[in-house]
């Protein structure tokens, strides 16, 4: 799968609503991608997450980093 059917792909998980989690194990298995490509997959998806959601699982993070 080229980059930009994977892009498609990871919009349509996002605009119907799929949990993130559930997006990011998509993006680790789709085929023919390069970690660079995976990666801006993951920071394109995070991007379209809601800006609460955005800072939610920020403070999540870094609260768990810190346990």
């Amino acid at each position: 799968m080229g980059l930009m059917e994977a892009q498609r792909e990871v919009t349509g998980m996002v605009h119907s609503g799929t949990p993130f989690d559930a997006i990011e194990d998509r993006i680790q298995v789709i085929p023919g991608l390069v970690d660079n490509e995976r990666s801006g997959l993951w920071l394109y998806a995070w991007s379209r997450q809601g800006s609460v959601w955005q800072r939610n699982a920020s403070a999540q993070l870094l609260q768990w980093l810190a346990n």
